[in-house]
């Protein structure tokens, strides 16, 4: 339930009732478990959630780009191969975003 309650859910109602329904169509038990929802949700259970902030529409999605970055590595154990799958991005594009937010070591 806290996870739920983390997301902000951009997707609304529809976006939580597909993610309910994903996650009973896994169930081998009676309860949902943090194991039967999406990655992104299994990965914000572990960080806290951030206000809004201000600034440009640019800016803003470049910080939340760059904090998505280092959670999925954090996730990955800093595997660049996991954490670009658990993103949906290539190689290629996740080394491309870890160099444009100076990431890369």
């Amino acid at each position: 339930m806290d996870v739920l309650r983390k997301h902000r859910w951009p997707g609304n109602i529809r976006e939580l009732e597909n993610i309910i329904e994903r996650a009973f169509n896994m169930l081998d038990d009676t309860e949902i478990h943090l194991k039967h929802l999406p990655n992104y949700l299994q990965i914000l259970a572990g960080h806290n959630t951030r206000p809004f902030i201000e600034g440009s529409l640019e800016s803003i999605l470049n910080n939340v780009e760059k904090e998505a970055l280092m959670i999925a590595l954090e996730t990955a154990k800093g595997n660049k191969v996991q954490a670009a799958k658990n993103l949906g991005l290539s190689r290629a594009g996740l080394y491309k975003k870890l160099i444009k937010h100076q990431l890369h070591k």
